[in-house]
């Protein structure tokens, strides 16, 4: 079995048996799941050529022979459409779909059937590493290959076609998919995105880079992009709605759910900065009088049962009256009622407070989320610490590419 890392640069013979330049490249198909070698890539010091593989007798990690009088007039230089390895794969993270991870090319495995030469894995061991250094003899064992009917490298190549495993992607991390679909053309990431399920679209688009966000948006089918939207949280979707067209995002809310787009509807009044923008209107709220019983099931009937966050007491007209933290209902007999244990006059931020005095609300409280009320003290949503750093923070922050545990830094 060739490895690209032992026949690349090595020299090429043409039939008069003249040294005529290195191999630099190769060139492979479309095909699936282990496409052939159609050219490869001869660089003559005044230039590169693509020689079709019909004008190529072998590959070795020797040299590499043609079966012509090569002439560098008789042939172009390499086309920008096709995959080379080299260029476009080594040394790239790519996604191994088997796994469900991003590993990291160090070398490439090839094999020859009949005369084609064909792509069969991909290595990311160390030892991949040592021999294109020169150092094979830390290389131990036979190189371990990822198969190539399992790698994804259409995130390298927005222009070029080959498979799109969406099962293998399922099964990552959103901010692992996030990464990947961060390299790919607005329009190729969101076909992705909307074969994925709508959850899991939620999350992953809510990990892209800020600037990606909305060219992601605009570019899915309207139906996926409301589907998406509808299952994010709503002050994320609202402020994604604020950064592209006002024609596309009520074009967009208008195909919504009905109850969907009544609740996104109020917090795109608000202005960006303020507490009001910021706040998620999910909140649960349980009335004056209710038992602990009552809003044990509150919590777990809610869609933010799996997040920490407080339950609050509104009086009937709905305004806040207090606040119980989820271990003082743990701890309560589920017969009191909840004004025996909540805080009465919980801090609280007005909607028209701008983000900055928000975050001092929380460093002098060292408050995790803060409700918010209007003008009447009305409970209308919910602030958590996240939120107002995601805010705050630099949008360059935003943009740096995730790190997932064991990756390098």
């Amino acid at each position: 079995m060739p490895l690209l890392s032992s026949i690349k640069d090595c020299p090429v013979f043409d039939a008069d048996e003249r040294r005529v330049g290195k191999l630099k490249d190769l060139v492979i198909g479309s095909e699936v799941p282990y496409p052939s070698v159609t050219a490869i890539v001869v660089s003559t010091g005044k230039g590169d050529c693509e020689v079709p593989w019909g004008d190529v007798t072998s590959v070795g990690p020797g040299a590499t022979e043609l079966s012509v009088v090569f002439d560098p007039a008789n042939y172009l230089p390499p086309a920008n459409g096709p995959v080379l390895l080299v260029k476009h794969v080594m040394d790239h993270q790519i996604v191994d779909t088997t796994g469900a991870k991003l590993v990291r090319v160090n070398d490439i495995g090839l094999v020859i059937v009949d005369h084609s030469l064909r792509v069969e894995g991909i290595d990311s061991s160390s030892s991949g590493v040592f021999r294109r250094l020169g150092f094979g003899r830390f290389a131990r064992g036979a190189p371990v290959l990822i198969d190539w009917a399992q790698v994804d490298i259409t995130h390298l190549l927005p222009e070029v076609h080959l498979k799109v495993p969406h099962e293998g992607l399922r099964r990552m991390h959103p901010a692992d998919i996030a990464h990947v679909l961060s390299k790919m053309r607005p329009a190729r990431a969101a076909n992705v995105f909307g074969a994925l399920d709508d959850n899991t679209a939620a999350r992953a688009l809510s990990e892209l880079p800020d600037r990606h966000q909305p060219t992601v948006l605009t570019a899915m089918l309207p139906q996926e992009a409301v589907r998406v939207l509808e299952e994010m949280d709503p002050a994320h979707a609202v402020d994604l709605l604020k950064h592209i067209p006002k024609i596309k995002a009520e074009a967009l809310m208008t195909l919504m759910d009905p109850t969907k787009s009544a609740e996104l509807r109020p917090l795109l009044a608000y202005p960006n900065g303020s507490a009001g923008g910021l706040m998620s209107p999910r909140v649960i709220r349980v009335a004056q009088g209710s038992t602990i019983s009552e809003a044990l099931n509150a919590v777990r009937t809610s869609r933010l049962s799996d997040r920490p966050v407080d339950v609050f007491v509104v009086d009937p007209s709905g305004r806040l009256v207090g606040e119980l933290s989820l271990v003082a209902l743990i701890a309560a007999s589920p017969a009191a009622v909840v004004e025996d244990v909540m805080l009465p006059h919980p801090k609280r931020l007005q909607a028209s407070d701008r983000a900055e005095d928000a975050l001092r609300l929380f460093v002098h409280y060292r408050l995790l989320f803060a409700p918010v009320v209007d003008d009447e003290q009305t409970l209308i949503g919910v602030i958590s610490l996240t939120d107002l750093i995601d805010s705050l923070s630099p949008r360059s922050w935003h943009d740096r590419p995730q790190r997932r545990e064991g990756q390098p830094k």
